[in-house]
């Protein structure tokens, strides 16, 4: 029984971190979604356009990372299967879990059990 709990438990996060990052809705991952998951997390040197084509590049290397059945967009079985085979793939386009610092204030502050705190 605890293992089902545990898997369930993991399943409902990793479906929290994927619907994190579905921020059209749609339940899929485009380029356009992931274009704009990943658009700040490189800086152009000068004004250059070198960024926008490294994060499109950084598209391809994560679509094909994680588009398991090949129809150009990231599903959630997609995401799911990926992350159980590689697990640093959670955060790929960014935090989507908070830090260690925020789980133990949030555990210090809201949980009165001693065994549940960090």
């Amino acid at each position: 029984m605890v293992t089902n709990t545990k898997h369930s438990l993991h399943q409902t996060a990793t479906m929290a971190e994927y619907l994190v990052y579905d921020t059209m809705g749609d339940g899929m991952l485009g380029r356009e979604a992931m274009f704009y998951l990943l658009r700040n997390s490189l800086v152009s040197i000068s004004g250059e356009d070198d960024a926008e084509e490294s994060v499109k590049d950084m598209i391809e290397v994560i679509t094909k990372k994680l588009d398991i059945d090949r129809d150009g967009k990231i599903s959630f079985q997609d995401y799911k299967q990926s992350v159980q085979k590689q697990p640093m793939l959670l955060e790929v386009f960014g935090q989507c879990l908070p830090s260690r610092g925020a789980i133990y204030t949030f555990s210090t502050t809201f949980c009165s059990n001693p065994a549940l705190k960090m």
